[in-house]
């Protein structure tokens, strides 16, 4: 296999796992269910630090957003500006944005603080919000849950509800909500995770679950985002958390 051959390869996994895993097709249902709650009405900017293969930067374009999206890694942005050639999708850290400040009426950071120093990264989404604009982030929960699948994703650190709180309000955020999710699936990223400091294979399974298991836990999934938004779960393996800029 080429090298061409092998980025493109990776692009599909990575494109496919986005699209139809579980995980995130829950994640995916809760975000939609804040964007409509809590972000205004499009056509305003938006700026997604740390897009992945671009699926969330899609579906927001698709409800009329202005979308402004990048990522450390090369692939994503790749594959976002190949499947729309006029997409503003560009390589960069999340805790140095090359925009300019106060020009975005929202952002969203879907599980990236976990990889970066926090608080500068979330400072830098900061300079670059308009007064009153809103912010969406998600991070892995419960430290307890630290496993080899941490380590491999390159995660620095799981949040409590507490710790992500503080941070926000750190960085001139008022937090508008604040809350866990995938609770019902807990049970099973329990175990997957104790399994998963066992032996590797266990822990590549979570990632590429069989079709059998993705199909059966994706209904649960997007039940248990959809529900979350009206409810409180006490416990789940993520967090999501709204605040507004005051400034």
């Amino acid at each position: 296999m080429t090298p061409t051959e092998f980025t493109a390869a990776r692009l599909r996994r990575l494109a496919d796992i986005e699209r139809t895993h579980f995980w995130f097709v829950g994640r995916r249902v809760l975000v939609a269910s804040l964007v409509r709650r809590h972000w205004p009405s499009p056509p305003v900017d938006v700026l997604e630090a740390g897009c992945g293969t671009g699926s969330t930067a899609d579906r927001l374009t698709e409800l009329g957003y202005r979308v402004v999206a990048f990522d450390m890694r090369p692939e994503g942005v790749t594959d976002l500006k190949r499947r729309r050639p006029s997409a503003l999708a560009f390589r960069a850290d999340a805790v140095s944005v090359p925009l300019p400040d106060g020009h975005f009426d929202a952002a969203i950071a879907l599980d990236v603080l976990e990889h970066v120093d926090d608080r500068q990264a979330l400072s830098e989404l900061v300079r670059v919000l308009k007064a009153g604009a809103s912010i969406i982030l998600t991070v892995p929960a419960l430290p307890s849950l630290w496993s080899f699948r941490d380590q491999a994703a390159g995660h620095r650190r799981r949040y409590t509800k507490s710790t992500l709180e503080e941070l926000c309000a750190s960085t001139g955020l008022t937090v508008v909500s604040c809350g866990y999710y995938q609770c019902l699936l807990l049970p099973v990223v329990m175990v997957s995770r104790w399994l998963g400091r066992k032996r590797q294979a266990w822990r590549d399974r979570e990632d590429q679950p069989s079709a059998f298991v993705n199909a059966m836990l994706t209904p649960i999934a997007r039940f248990d985002a959809w529900a979350g938004v009206h409810i409180r779960w006490p416990i789940g393996s993520s967090l999501v958390v709204v605040c507004r800029l005051t400034r």
